[in-house]
């Protein structure tokens, strides 16, 4: 063909440089996508010495993080030592680090302070200690003081918990039921320190109980806000599932590269179409990129490129193969983009615009009335005649901006009443053949004849 165009490659640097060769100082080896290497201030590479300090006292080699530490200069140069966000955030991240001291030394340090600081200080300090305790039993479950159950012909192993939201939500619950015997278990005790031990569905039942007896005792407005909550949460999940499938079958099965942007107007369409009144423009794209990496994990992987959309592709798909794909698929894809993109503006013109006074009067139509978005109109302006918006003749104007119109109206399904559907429809009824408004009404290029009836009347 002779209008094909190669595609360009271009060579990203490694993460662990930039233009002027700075080195991050506290680099994760493992990480692959962290980013350019920022300068290192003086109270930052303090923060760095403070925490390798912290790190380097603790018995869990996991956290003590020897090879990282190694690395750390005891002067830094800011001209060609820096770091990068990510290994920052992560390498100082040492609050919680005393619970993982000795037992001898959290004694001797830790509850010593408590006691000469005073009563704040010991109650900390009793916290702590408590968490340093030993293990609930591994062999029975918190809620029915048994071991491995069958349910359903099923046999059910016991879980351990492991994050401080499922703690909160037990002690909680425990609490509102006044359940003493479960809260002397577990109150004033770290359940992720001590392993608390329980099995999945007694968990479930007993915090579903709780909030169903909760529900009994709510007034009218609370049921309201919590059924919509739900409703919402199962939209959400729903849209979730259907872009889950759409990556299994196009990302890991298919091998084909997607950007984000595409997955997250697909997401936005189907909440639209099946849960409009949950539909949120201003959903953030990263959030569902969390949503399918807790999903498919390490099935999938991200590429970053500058200034645009990460990259989604399957963990087995090789870099020959990649690139097999970004160019067989460059210009169907770049299509894509632009149409979705296109569409975005036009729901965001839509839902930002003004009222619409009735009856909507000539002047308001020609004047005032809310036009298709520019960029809509700058990207029909090069389809039809090669040029930008700008260069177009007037007779060229009015065909851009007819088209253009026509298609805000599809878009949105009649809900945006543009100026040349109501223009149009009012006009024809000079004819008095309402056959003819409604041929061009099926068509989209006017308003139906009951509507234009409705504004001559008035």
């Amino acid at each position: 063909m002779s209008d094909e165009q190669p595609l360009r490659v271009k060579k990203k640097k490694t993460t662990l440089e930039t233009e002027d060769d700075r080195i991050c100082v506290i680099h994760y080896g493992h990480r692959t996508e962290v980013g350019v290497v920022r300068p290192l201030t003086e109270s930052g590479f303090a923060t760095i010495l403070n925490a390798k300090a912290k790190r380097q006292a603790h018995s869990n080699p996991t956290i003590r993080l020897d090879e990282i530490c190694s690395k750390v200069p005891t002067h830094y140069n800011p001209e060609t030592q820096g770091h990068h966000r990510w290994c920052y955030s992560n390498f100082t991240n040492v609050a919680r680090l005393a619970i993982g001291l000795p037992t001898s030394q959290t004694t001797d340090e830790s509850c010593t302070k408590g006691v000469t600081v005073g009563k704040r200080s010991s109650s900390r300090c009793a916290t702590d200690c408590s968490s340093q305790g030993p293990l609930f039993p591994q062999d029975k479950c918190i809620f029915c003081d048994k071991g491995r159950k069958t349910k359903r012909k099923i046999e059910e192993g016991l879980s351990k918990c492991v994050t401080l939201k499922g703690e909160d939500t037990i002690k909680k619950c425990a609490r509102e039921n006044q359940d003493f015997l479960l809260l002397s278990k577990i109150d004033g005790f770290d359940m992720r320190a001590r392993e608390a031990m329980y099995h999945e569905s007694c968990r479930r039942d007993y915090i579903r109980r709780t909030y169903i007896s909760l529900e009994a005792d709510m007034a009218d407005d609370d049921l309201e806000r919590l059924k919509d909550s739900r409703d919402k949460k199962v939209a959400y999940e729903n849209a979730f599932q259907f872009i889950a499938d759409y990556v299994k079958d196009n990302v890991i099965n298919g091998g084909v590269v997607l950007r984000m942007t595409m997955l997250r107007n697909k997401f936005l369409d189907y909440v639209e179409q099946n849960s409009p009144a949950y539909y949120n423009p201003d959903y953030q794209t990263h959030t569902l990129k969390e949503h399918l990496i807790s999903f498919f994990g390490e099935q999938i992987q991200f590429w970053k490129p500058n200034y645009r959309s990460d990259l989604i592709y399957s963990s087995g798909l090789s870099t020959g193969e990649a690139l097999e794909v970004a160019f067989e698929a460059s210009e169907s894809r770049i299509l894509e983009d632009a149409a979705l993109t296109l569409r975005r503006h036009i729901q965001k013109s839509h839902l930002t615009s003004s009222r619409m006074p009735w009856p909507p009067s000539s002047s308001y139509l020609v004047n005032e009335a809310e036009s298709p978005p520019s960029c809509l109109q700058d990207f029909l302006a090069k389809v039809i005649t090669g040029k930008p918006q700008t260069k177009l003749s007037s007779r060229n104007e009015t065909v851009v901006t007819s088209i253009a119109e026509d298609i805000c109206y599809a878009t949105t399904r009649g809900q945006w009443k543009t100026s040349k559907h109501i223009l149009l429809g009012v006009t024809l009824h000079l004819t008095g053949s309402a056959q003819i408004i409604s041929l061009l009404n099926r068509f989209g290029h006017c308003q139906s004849c009951r509507f234009g009836v409705r504004i001559v009347l008035l």
